[in-house]
């Protein structure tokens, strides 16, 4: 059984008739989402990356994993991977400097 997130106003119009959403509650809508919806997850997901991209710390940088691997996931029910490696190259040149965070990334295979 899928989540019905109202036709066409999809995810983002669903949070808002359903009040504001947090970042842990629009994680969990994308996850949710993101084998019917993988664009609108994919947006949700690029959002949320950016914002977990200042926290630091092993907890943040497994979150931050996890959000990615939502987005490759989307990225390849839309047959973008291409965007997704792209985008990945990018953040690690940006976070290169962490190398805790690094790590953790090649562990998740990102």
């Amino acid at each position: 059984m899928g989540l019905d997130f109202g036709g066409d106003e999809g995810i983002s119009g669903w949070c808002d008739s359903a009040g504001r959403a947090d970042d842990r509650q629009w994680e969990q809508l994308a996850g949710l989402s993101r084998q019917t919806r993988p664009a609108e997850a994919l947006g949700v997901y690029l959002r949320l990356v950016d914002r977990a991209k200042e926290p630091t710390g092993d907890r943040a940088y497994e979150h931050l994993a996890r959000l990615l691997l939502g987005a490759r996931e989307c990225h390849r029910a839309l047959g973008t991977e291409e965007a997704f490696t792209a985008h990945l190259a990018g953040l690690r040149a940006e976070l290169k400097r962490r190398r805790r965070l690094m790590s953790i990334l090649d562990r998740h295979g990102l």
